[in-house]
């Protein structure tokens, strides 16, 4: 296997070379560059390369933009991006550009060549497949399907020749059917269970297809997703294939333990309309959200979503209770936001569900530490996700999860917090000091600060500075040359009647009385 190597740091180039020279394996490193816009050149003169392997954040060119211009020019070769968990945000958008896996930072050793093996063993696959092909051309398929699908074509003379390639006619009565695994995994990192999942359905689909001489079907798998197109010469016909094959998938499980829900677009007899069809099928299939797994969801059926613009929700009241570790409070909001969201359309409900999170990285302290190590979990289980119900459990779950962590990680250093907190108040008493002001000093939410310093303390904030401004003004009461008003001042009252009613309140005299009795 052939290696291109773009990270800016040279250590991790020499590290990932040092690997890949001890691994025994037959790998090879046949470039390297120091940012994206090297690299590029580079790649655009080198042959066969099979995998390249690019850091995220470099100069001059980043490897997003990498990602997206070698796209342009090629899109068989494997690209595997290099990143560290805060690059979250943008693994998620090398992965939409065109990435199939990512190498976490610092690099293991076994993981790093576990990797390599799965990318060798897919190349090899494809290779094969390329070789000895199968009744569609399995690759160029693919290629084709995707180019109409997502309008990848710029002419009238591209669009023909795609048609041509796959032996299909231009006003063909046609639909597309996509499927979508009903599989509830409890690890992120079971997620390539998937891809052996829609491999091995494929071939079995492919199979089933093959003894019916009545459609043209052709299929491919993305995004975990397999997409059927279907076409015959009448759209009576075509429309009898749906029934047809999700019969015979739901009676002949195409996976052990696994079943699909079936998302069907509308019938059309113009390829133009491939696209649509593409989009309608996605969007039923997504709709098993709320109409449950294992049945088939007509586009047709699903078109009275309401719209999701006019969604809002209570930013301030999630992330106080998230502030709080208030669980009860937070599942208020939670029904809340979910009532709003439901019956809403399913792509549009995962979106602000995601958006809801970031915002409380964002905004919430310690949250962010407490997910880390899940960023991309999340992101997976929300993709993901089959039903509705599910995705409100889910979010249920690791709430409470993530209030445990918040709390240990809040305990590990609550003490420590407490003790500054209590030293700056003996240090400022004399000022206009508010709980505010000392909860900013030590970084943490004013309601979680007051709730910490009763808990560590036995006594409320104006408690504990009540108790530093009378200790320290009894001990200057001692000094007859000193006024009582002026002591008053000293320990942070703005006249001496304030400082009266506060003494007695606390000591059971007056101050002169008070000096009268110890001087």
């Amino acid at each position: 296997m052939r290696l291109f190597l773009v990270d800016d740091d040279p250590i991790i180039r020499a590290g990932i070379s040092k690997i890949i020279e001890t691994s025994g394996e037959d790998y090879e490193i046949v470039g390297q560059a120091s940012d994206g816009e090297l690299a590029l050149e580079k790649i655009k003169e080198a042959q066969d390369i099979d995998l390249i392997l690019t850091d995220i954040r470099m100069p001059i060119m980043d490897g997003l933009e990498l990602i997206r211009e070698v796209r342009k020019f090629n899109t068989q070769v494997k690209i595997v991006v290099l990143s560290g968990f805060d690059d979250y945000n943008y693994v998620r958008n090398a992965f939409m550009d065109g990435a199939i896996d990512y190498v976490l930072k610092p690099i293991v050793k076994k993981d790093f060549l576990d990797l390599m093996k799965k990318i060798e063993k897919k190349i090899e696959d494809e290779t094969r497949d390329n070789m000895y092909g199968d009744s569609d051309g399995r690759n160029l398929v693919k290629k084709y399907l995707i180019q109409l699908a997502h309008r990848k074509y710029q002419t009238e003379e591209e669009f023909e020749e795609i048609l041509q390639a796959l032996h299909l006619e231009r006003g063909v009565a046609s639909l597309v059917m996509a499927l979508k695994v009903n599989k509830r995994l409890e690890n992120f990192h079971e997620q390539n269970y998937y891809e052996h999942i829609m491999e091995e359905s494929l071939v079995k689909l492919k199979n089933i297809f093959s003894l019916d001489q009545k459609f043209r079907i052709l299929c491919f798998t993305e995004n975990n997703r397999i997409i059927i197109f279907v076409s015959a010469l009448k759209q009576t016909e075509v429309a009898e294939a749906v029934d047809k094959y999700y019969l015979y998938i739901k009676n002949t499980p195409l996976s052990e333990s696994v079943t699909f829900t079936m998302g069907v677009s509308d019938v059309y007899d113009n390829m133009e309309r491939f696209s649509q069809m593409y989009q309608e099928s996605i969007s039923a299939v997504e709709h098993c959200l709320y109409a449950g797994c294992e049945n088939v969801i007509h586009y047709r059926e699903t078109l009275g979503s309401v719209p999701v613009a006019d969604f809002d929700w209570n930013r301030e009241r999630l992330s106080g209770a998230f502030e709080l570790c208030d669980y009860v409070g937070i599942k208020h909001e939670l029904d809340d936001i979910f009532n709003s969201l439901r019956r809403r359309n399913p792509e549009e409900v995962r979106k602000h569900v995601r958006l809801i999170i970031e915002y409380l990285i964002l905004n919430v302290k310690d949250f962010q530490t407490a997910l880390t190590g899940s960023q991309l979990e999340y992101e997976f289980f929300i993709r993901n996700v089959t039903t509705f119900d599910e995705m409100k459990e889910r979010l249920y779950s690791a709430s409470k999860t993530l209030i445990l962590s918040m709390k240990a990680e809040r305990e590990s250093r609550s003490e420590s917090r407490i003790e500054i907190a209590k030293a700056y108040m003996e240090q400022h008493y004399m000022e206009m000091l508010t709980l505010n002001q000392v909860a900013e000093h030590v970084e943490l939410n004013p309601s979680y600060f007051s709730n910490l310093f009763k808990k560590e303390t036995d006594v409320n904030f104006s408690e504990y500075l009540l108790n530093v401004r009378i200790n320290m003004a009894k001990k200057l009461l001692l000094d007859p040359t000193i006024k009582v008003y002026e002591i008053g001042n000293m320990v942070g009252y703005e006249d001496a009647i304030s400082f009266g009613r506060a003494f007695k309140k606390k000591i059971g005299m007056s101050p002169k009385e008070y000096r009268n009795t110890v001087c």
